[in-house]
């Protein structure tokens, strides 16, 4: 429920994506399902309106064809997708009942709606936001919710939205849109159901009847959804497991077959015997599945911290909580510590089991649309197959995920600030090819979203490998990218040093270099090429070790350092064995500078206290990178019409360059030129990628960033989406006034 307001609140010195960030649902006119279903997501995982009974999604589809519908966008008429009149979209803006959802959109998305036009819901997100308030304006004020089922929903549709229109248009056209659950991909779901005294007879079946229904929409077989039972009181027993059944009509028999039996409720137990017997291979769950499991209950369990501690262990083998708790009688606390997060979508409340149906449509899109879950493990899926996973945190060392292809290629597309990734909503994407694996560094303390696409003509054709391993374990030979703590970026030399398998046996005729007779460790450089040593344990067994990528070799210091790659064609077999330096290496920045012109400030002090960047003296156009070794750093250039900025720890524009002859300022507002002294650009209210500037007559003239950026007032420029800058001075340092943390 916090996610985003930690985006918007996590700071960092700099954040950058090392990929463009996309996000279809702010662009004007994007249309289509796929765009639909992000805004959906997006708007459910912020629990601005997460019950909505599949009413947002269908009322898209109804409305304009998820906007490919050719009246989507007729003239003078700016609704959007979900066709939002521009007199239901003034109320909410004004209306007192929405001021909370109000502040959760600029708490949770950075979206002031009051500065919010109906223009702008030409924007896929801004269409769905509009929508979703009003429905629940509607709702709100007499206490009661989107009604469940499209029949009701077609009569709420008529009455609130389109009167006059025939219910039969959104019945029609949301029946077109049902088509039930098709994920391709794998889906385990496991329903845990209490049977303690506190039910009567009456109260179990309509659990029973409850599952069956959610069943309806899923494909139940050996390699689509796969399902389980668990019934609990006092004690605990499998009704039946994942391999019992491949049919949905033997499944449905044998739920209601099930029978009564009263007890306690022994939570944890159920919980515990679940994940250790019903979530294992032997008993039919797979690997690199989407494990759901559904906990229906009627009130507390026997020992809450025994019940969480065996959801928390759950949660940690990859499996999703979804919890269910019906009377007054349920511990709300409780019950949202078992569910995963956000609990706004995996925590639901009853008064009672006669209400149960009215939570079928949600549980089935949410089980439906859940990610496999991906531990440490090697995963195969086949090609052809659209695959979403997530990559839960390890915050000790971390995780390594690589993607292997055996033919043709897998897109890749990932995010740290969604709770899925897709193409039209991503932080990053990257390829997997024949050539080489990709490979992804994740630390801190988010989720990562990962959807593999594989289903492209040309794609591969049989099957792809997903490897995921705790710590840094980086493939040699692949291509790598690192996010750490919300950074998306090139993996640092601090990484890849840590990586082992930059470390690798040596192949077929190799000539051991190694003694296995001194009984210490040996380094011997590698013949041939720089960029590699040959490392000895102390029984004699060869390594070889790979140095980062732009870096060599230099037997003077023992240590991997920037420098030029040099092959030798012939190589002759001669080992040079390294003897530890008897002086430490020289303060060296490469390349050199002037004899006395710059004091390295690259020293292993300011290292150790996080000082990795440094200005240039007397030259603003360059600027110094430390590496993690001490003493050594390299003079990097900042781009043409920029300057190096201490303060912000980037190059900047020197000059923004403006042809006032283009796009000239909308006169519907006030014109803002000369309300700051000596300050010529100004934002626009609601509009982040566009911005004013203003001449030196008071003239002011709108400008669009280019390339899907975004306006910055506080540096005054244009940056990528995913740029987050901090005004932060750093203390003063060995040899410089500043230093930038890494």
């Amino acid at each position: 429920m916090e996610t985003f307001k930690i985006i918007l609140k996590f700071s960092l010195l700099i954040v950058l994506c090392y990929a463009q960030f996309v996000d279809k649902t702010r662009v004007p006119k994007a249309v289509g399902s796929d765009v639909v279903e992000a805004v959906v997501s997006i708007i459910r995982n912020s629990c601005l309106f997460p019950d909505d009974r599949l009413y947002l999604r269908r009322l898209a589809y109804v409305e304009s064809t998820d906007g490919l519908a050719s009246k989507t966008f007729r003239p003078n008429y700016y609704g959007g997708i979900w066709q939002v009149d521009q007199d239901k979209f003034q109320m909410t803006k004004t209306d007192s009942a929405l001021a909370n959802a109000r502040n959760m959109l600029a708490d949770r998305m950075g979206i002031d709606w009051s500065q919010v036009v109906w223009q702008d819901l030409t924007k896929p997100l801004y269409s769905g936001l509009a929508a979703a308030m009003y429905t629940y304006l509607l709702t709100s004020g007499v206490g009661q919710s989107v009604p469940a089922g499209i029949e009701y929903q077609a009569v709420f549709w008529q009455n609130t939205s389109r009167p006059g229109s025939e219910v039969s248009v959104f019945y029609s056209g949301a029946n077109k849109l049902e088509t039930g659950c098709t994920r391709a991909d794998n889906l385990d779901l496991a329903f845990v159901v209490d049977s303690s005294a506190s039910l009567s007879s009456r109260d179990f079946e309509a659990a029973k009847q409850f599952i069956g229904n959610v069943l309806g929409v899923f494909d139940i077989a050996r390699n689509a959804t796969r399902v389980a039972v668990v019934k609990y009181s006092t004690t605990v027993e499998a009704q039946f497991n994942f391999l019992a059944y491949t049919k949905k009509s033997d499944v449905l028999a044998a739920i209601k077959n099930m029978r009564y039996s009263p007890g306690g409720t022994h939570t944890a137990e159920a919980l515990a015997y679940t994940v250790n017997n019903v979530y294992s291979e032997i008993e039919g769950a797979r690997r690199g599945s989407a494990k759901v499991l559904i906990l229906i209950t009627d009130g507390r369990s026997e020992n809450e911290v025994d019940t969480i501690r065996e959801a928390t262990i759950a949660k940690n083998k990859g499996i999703s909580i979804f919890t269910i708790g019906v009377t007054p009688q349920v511990d709300q606390v409780e019950l949202n510590a078992v569910a995963s997060l956000p609990t706004c979508t995996h925590v639901q409340l009853l008064n009672a089991f006669s209400d149960l149906d009215s939570l079928k449509a949600e549980i089935q899109q949410v089980s439906c649309k859940a990610p496999a879950v991906l531990t440490s493990n090697n995963y195969t899926y086949p090609c052809g197959n659209d695959v979403n996973v997530q990559i839960l945190p390890n915050v000790t060392v971390g995780s390594t995920v690589t993607v292997t292809v055996m033919e043709g290629t897998v897109s890749i597309f990932g995010s740290v600030s969604y709770s899925t990734a897709s193409a039209v909503l991503n932080e990053f994407t990257r390829v997997a090819d024949t050539r080489a694996p990709m490979s992804f560094y994740i630390s801190g303390n988010d989720s990562v979203a990962l959807a593999f696409v594989s289903s492209n003509p040309g794609s591969c054709v049989t099957n792809f490998h997903v490897d995921v391993q705790q710590g840094v374990s980086l493939k040699p030979n692949s291509h790598v990218l690192c996010i750490e703590h919300r950074i998306i970026q090139n993996c640092s030399a601090n990484t890849l040093f840590q990586s082992f398998p930059l470390i690798t046996q040596p192949g077929t005729g190799f000539q051991n270099p190694c003694s296995p007779f001194l009984g210490h460790v040996q380094i011997f450089v590698y013949p041939g090429i720089n960029d590699r040593f040959i490392y000895c344990d102390k029984q004699g067994n060869p390594f070889i070790v790979l140095c980062p990528i732009d870096e060599i070799y230099d037997p003077s210091y023992q240590a991997c350092v920037p420098g030029t790659l040099i092959k030798v064609t012939t190589p002759g077999t001669t080992f040079i064995p390294i003897t530890t330096p008897t002086t430490p290496p020289p303060a060296t920045i490469t390349p050199r500078p002037s004899p006395g012109s710059l004091l390295n400030p690259c020293t292993a002090d300011n290292i150790l206290k996080g000082f990795f960047f440094f200005e240039y003296p007397g030259n603003d156009q360059v600027y110094i990178e430390c590496y993690n070794i001490p003493n050594v750093a390299r003079i990097k250039s900042c781009p043409d019409h920029h300057y190096w900025s201490q303060t912000h720890l980037t190059c900047l524009y020197r000059d923004v360059v403006v042809d006032p002859t283009k796009d000239t300022y909308h006169m519907g507002q006030a014109n803002p030129c000369g309300t700051v002294p000596d300050l010529f650009f100004y934002t626009i209210p609601g509009v982040d990628n566009r911005y004013i500037h203003c001449d030196n007559f008071g003239d002011a003239f709108e400008k669009t960033c280019p390339d899907n950026k975004v306006w910055r007032q506080d540096i005054l420029q244009c940056v990528p989406r995913g740029l987050i800058l901090t005004n932060t001075e750093i203390p003063g340092v060995s040899n410089q006034n500043l230093g930038g943390r890494k």
